[in-house]
């Protein structure tokens, strides 16, 4: 799980039911979204410790988010 600033999210049609891909260091890693008013500021994203070691992440560096928007023919695929 990440989490993205409330008001970073909205502007982007971002819900806390959606996942975005983050891209660090030339990999991509598919996380849900927890939105936050109090822990991130604007333009951050925050990662959980355990999240950050178990993928080698340092605090502080540039990433990429992509939006990856939930379907209703992607809730579907999973139900099944």
């Amino acid at each position: 799980m990440v989490l993205i600033n409330e008001q970073d999210a909205w502007e982007h049609g971002i819900t806390s039911m959606d996942k975005v891909s983050l891209i660090y260091d030339d990999k991509e890693f598919v996380f849900d979204v927890n939105l936050s008013s109090h822990f991130v500021q604007r333009g951050e994203v925050g990662i959980f410790e355990d999240v950050r070691e178990k993928y080698e992440m340092k605090g502080g560096q540039l990433v990429t988010v992509a939006f990856t928007k939930n379907t209703s023919e992607s809730l579907e695929a999973l139900k099944k």
